[in-house]
């Protein structure tokens, strides 16, 4: 898959077309379209903006992980609250557990966006 084709699925599953991210992003409305024709590839800050609209690394935008930001985010979640199994010197209950990690999820998510 190319570049392209991984911002054009990536917009798809977002239900824009490429011409609406291009301007979303603050470039030209035609963008996507040129560095598909000139089979160029974006400058690393064009590559930043476009992984953090999706909110996905570059590496995996460029191909080099089949992970993206979402599941490292999931994955480090939950090695932080397994390493707070205990509150006070008693063990978090499973309910406990998930409701700390919804925080945690829920305060990465809003530092992400601000």
């Amino acid at each position: 898959m190319t570049l392209y084709d991984k911002i054009q699925s990536l917009a798809k599953k977002e239900h824009i077309s490429l011409k609406t991210l291009a301007l979303n992003l603050g470039f030209s409305e035609n963008y996507f379209y040129i560095m598909k024709r000139q089979n160029s590839r974006p400058s690393q800050d064009k590559l930043e903006k476009i992984a953090d609209y999706f909110h996905i690394s570059v590496d995996y935008l460029l191909g080099r992980t089949d992970k993206n930001a979402s599941e490292n985010i999931e994955n480090d979640l939950e090695v932080m609250v397994n390493s707070a199994m205990s509150f006070g010197g008693k063990p978090l209950s499973d309910n406990d557990r998930e409701f700390v990690k919804k925080m945690l999820r829920l305060h990465l998510e809003s530092k992400e966006n601000n």
